[in-house]
């Protein structure tokens, strides 16, 4: 893993910047249709692990959770607000993620080039049923199956 230091909040941002507009190029147009709803895989090469994704709206879906009354509720509204309408573009999709390190999921946001292989909403089911199987066979009946869909589109 490659760690970069910089002086600057403003100097991060500029660098992170060049790096989406570096990877634009490499999305694939089925990369791009992913929206909300849409279910998906991804390797992490960094913890060598399979993530689960679902595309979501993350704003719609905290509310009926958070009481704002409380402050602790107020800042994770903050949160997702940021999430949404900030850092989310054309070419990255606000997420929930699943996977054995995160078995309730974690919300962020991931790149389109991250998107590994598109899967059905029934496929998500059985793989949270099975606790987010990392196996090797698992993963490629699920790329597979992506493929027969790209296919017949």
């Amino acid at each position: 893993m490659k760690v970069q230091m910089f002086d600057s909040y403003e100097e991060m941002q500029a660098e992170l910047q060049k790096a989406r507009e570096a990877a634009e190029p490499f999305i694939q147009d089925w990369q791009r249709k992913i929206k909300t709803g849409d279910y998906f895989i991804q390797y992490d090469q960094a913890s060598e692990i399979i993530i689960y994704h679902q595309v979501r709206d993350v704003v719609a879906d905290e509310m009926p959770h958070l009481n704002l009354a409380l402050e602790e509720d107020r800042d994770q509204l903050a949160y997702v607000k940021e999430l949404a309408e900030g850092y989310v573009t054309g070419s990255y999709r606000a997420i929930k993620a699943y996977s054995p390190l995160g078995r309730d999921g974690e919300l962020g946001t991931v790149h389109l080039t991250g998107v590994g292989a598109r899967i059905s909403k029934l496929e998500f089911d059985a793989a949270k049923e099975q606790q987010w199987p990392q196996d090797r066979a698992t993963v490629l009946a699920f790329v597979e199956s992506a493929k027969r869909s790209l296919k017949a589109n």
